[in-house]
C-alpha cells in the first residue's frame, strides 16, 4: 500500500524585492524517509524551508503537512513540525532550562526519551544563562527543542552546524531513530559525506530551482567515465604523457584508454604515485562538484 506524503509542496514561488528566490518548487517527503536538501549558499534552501513552514508566505503554490493545508492553517500545520532554523536564535537572558521548557511548550506530545538522552549525552549546563553558551552548546539546545516534540515531520536547516564529530555522531543516531519510528525528515547540510550515509535520497537546489533528475544522472555518468585520483605531490609532466586527464583543485580525473579496464587504469595511477584512486559510481561530494563548482568556474 502506498503511503501518503507527510510533506507535499507543489509550485512554490517566492520573491524578495522583485528578485525571485524560489521558483516553482515541488517536493514530497514520505513517512520514515530522510531527504537531504543540497545546494551552495544562496541557492534558496533556508527560504524554501521557511516557505514550507509558512514563516515566509509564497506568492504561488500549496503546501500540505500531515494532510493540513499549511498556507491556510499555518498554526495547525506548525504543530505537526519540529523545526530547526539555520540561524540559531535563543533568548540570551534565559537559562537553558527556561528556553527548553519554553520551546517544548508549543507541542502537546514530547518524546521525553530523546530529550533526556540528548541532554545526558551533550551535558548541557541548563542552569546557566544562554549568553554564556558556546556556539556548539546553543546548537545542541536548539536541536533538543526541535527534535523533542513527537510530531510526524522535522525540518532541519544545517543541524550539524557548530557540532564537533562526536556530537554529530549522536545527532545521526537520533535522526536514524526518528526514521525508524516512521518520522519524515527534510534537512539541509554541507556535510555531504555524512549526509550520503544518512539520507534515503537528496534534492539538489540551484538558484531556487530543483535540478532535474536527468541532469544529476548525466553528471553521475560523466564522472563515472573517469578514474579520480589524488596525489601528495603532482607527478612530473614527462610521466603524464600517456594519460588524458583534467585537474580540479586537488582531484585529478583520468580517462581510460580505449578498451582499458578501470581497474587497470587504477593500477597505472597508483604506480604514478596516486595516494587515492576512485573508479565507478561517484560520491555525493563529486556530484556536487560537477553540478556547482565546475559550473561556476566555467
Amino acid at each position: 500500500m502506498n503511503e501518503s506524503p507527510v510533506l507535499q509542496a507543489n509550485g512554490l514561488s517566492k520573491s524578495f524585492a522583485d528578485k525571485e528566490v524560489i521558483h516553482s518548487l515541488s517536493l514530497e517527503v514520505l513517512p520514515g524517509e530522510i531527504v537531504g536538501f543540497i545546494g551552495p549558499n544562496g541557492a534558496g534552501k533556508s527560504t524554501s524551508l521557511r516557505c514550507l513552514l509558512g514563516l515566509n508566505f509564497p506568492e504561488t503554490g500549496e503546501v500540505r503537512i500531515a494532510g493540513i493545508d499549511a498556507l491556510r492553517h499555518p498554526v495547525r500545520a506548525r504543530s505537526q513540525v519540529g523545526y530547526l532554523p539555520g540561524e540559531t536564535s535563543l533568548y540570551k537572558q534565559m537559562r537553558g532550562q527556561e528556553a527548553l521548557d519554553f520551546g517544548l511548550a508549543f507541542h502537546r506530545k514530547i518524546q521525553q526519551a530523546i530529550v533526556e538522552d540528548s541532554l545526558a549525552s551533550w551535558q548541557l549546563p541548563l542552569q546557566r544563562k544562554i549568553h554564556t553558551y558556546s556556539a556548539g552548546m546553543k546548537q545542541q539546545l536548539a536541536l533538543v527543542i526541535a527534535l523533542g516534540p513527537d510530531v510526524p515531520l522535522y525540518l532541519l536547516d544545517e543541524p550539524e552546524k557548530a557540532l564537533d564529530p562526536s556530537h554529530r555522531r549522536k545527532l545521526r543516531s537520533i535522526l536514524l531513530g526518528l526514521k525508524a519510528r516512521g518520522k519524515a525528515l527534510l534537512l539541509s547540510s554541507h556535510h555531504l559525506s555524512e549526509l550520503e550515509e544518512l539520507a534515503d535520497r537528496v534534492i539538489f537546489l540551484r538558484s531556487g530551482l530543483i535540478i532535474p533528475d536527468e541532469e544529476i544522472e548525466q553528471a553521475r555518468a560523466q564522472i563515472a567515465l573517469y578514474a579520480r585520483a589524488r596525489f601528495h605531490e603532482p607527478p612530473a609532466p614527462e610521466r603524464l604523457k600517456d594519460f588524458e586527464y583534467e585537474i580540479d583543485g586537488r582531484q585529478w580525473s583520468f580517462l581510460p584508454k580505449p578498451g582499458e579496464d578501470p581497474s587497470s587504469l587504477a593500477t597505472r595511477l597508483r604506480k604514478l604515485g596516486a595516494s587515492s584512486v576512485k573508479v565507478g559510481d561517484p560520491s555525493l561530494e563529486e556530484i556536487y562538484e560537477r553540478l556547482y563548482v565546475l559550473e561556476l568556474q566555467s
